[in-house]
């Protein structure tokens, strides 16, 4: 258990324990604690998106390539061990991940752009 939740399980077995004052104090403590390990997780996975950007243009150079149609070929003439993972030779995959990442881009400056007008 968090240590988020504790101290908002704390705060309501205490609530008529103590003044208004004091809850109020401790709810936005949980809420400064909440964003503070929200903010720090949301960082770590940005900087590991970011770090793979280049991995991505890669990716996004490979689809549809004519290296990728050999490849493809190569695959559908059974010329690839069998059990191992080639949905980047498939076009929904690639293309689905391609999609969502854009969408993810679309939704963080739109977030951000939240952030920044309510700051």
């Amino acid at each position: 258990m968090s240590e988020n939740v504790i101290l908002l399980q704390n705060i309501m077995t205490e609530k008529n324990n103590f003044s208004p004052q004091y809850e109020r104090v401790q709810k936005m403590q949980f809420i400064l604690n909440d964003m503070i390990n929200t903010i720090q997780r949301f960082e770590n996975v940005l900087n590991e998106l970011e770090s793979k950007q280049d991995s991505l243009q890669a990716l996004t150079r490979y689809y549809g390539d004519e290296k990728w149609h050999q490849d493809r070929q190569s695959y559908d003439e059974g010329k690839f061990p069998e059990g191992k993972d080639y949905s980047v030779l498939g076009e929904d995959y690639t293309f689905d991940m391609l999609i969502d990442h854009h969408q993810l881009s679309i939704r963080m400056l739109e977030v951000a752009t939240t952030m920044i007008k309510h700051f």
